[in-house]
């Protein structure tokens, strides 16, 4: 028989034993050291068409479980990792988005094990803009023997921008309040509009001028 086939069939299960703990202490040695964590890490949305708007409650963050090798930045919220949804495909309605390890940024390598939530729904509108009445909030009372006989705004309009859904529910925005109380003739005043949130915004005014017209009671 040829020498070196000799050997090799020459103890053959003790050399295939001899492999099988040298691949165990392989792995033993590679996977020292590394532990699994969780973190809570926030999401961001990405690349979404400005002729749409975001809807209804969002997921902000997500909790996700990773192996990593110690030694690295153990927190509960890491700086150094967060999630990412591209939006630039998505389309008018309520979309499902599956999350997987792909979306999930970090600057060291790791190993992503769970996701939760593993999807989320977004719902998308159209952006519109609508013209709506501006009206004028007041407080207080004037000086005695005076009344409040009316109110001029100006603009007495402004342009309101946001999902449709929204804006169409809206037909005002309010201004003010403006204090009453002591005043005792005509005056003027600068009142600034009340913020609708950040789904609807007024894109022509941050601010109207209002006068508020008193008179002497009969």
């Amino acid at each position: 028989m040829h020498p070196l086939k000799d050997w090799l069939v020459k103890n053959i299960g003790l050399k295939f034993l001899s492999f099988f703990f040298a691949l165990i202490l392989w792995f033993y040695v590679n996977a020292k050291g590394m532990i699994e964590v969780n973190y809570v890490v926030p999401l961001e949305y990405h690349n979404l068409s400005s002729s749409l708007r975001m809807v209804g409650e969002t997921v902000d963050y997500v909790d996700i479980r990773v192996k990593r090798r110690e030694g690295f930045q153990n927190q509960s919220n890491s700086p150094q990792m967060n999630a990412m949804v591209d939006l630039s495909e998505a389309k008018t309605g309520e979309t499902v988005i599956y999350l997987t390890e792909k979306n999930i940024r970090t600057q060291n390598p790791v190993e992503v094990m769970r996701i939760s939530p593993r999807a989320i729904k977004v719902r998308l509108e159209p952006v519109v803009t609508k013209s709506v009445e501006v009206v004028a909030e007041v407080v207080g009372k004037p000086a005695k023997g005076i009344v409040l006989k009316g109110m001029e705004v100006n603009p007495s309009t402004v342009t309101v921008e946001g999902a449709k859904s929204l804006v169409d529910q809206l037909h005002k925005v309010s201004a003010g309040p403006i204090d009453l109380n002591g005043a005792h003739k005509t005056f003027s005043q600068e009142v600034f509009l009340k913020l609708l949130g950040k789904e609807v915004r007024v894109v022509d005014h941050s601010s109207v001028m209002v006068r508020v017209i008193l008179e002497k009671e009969q």
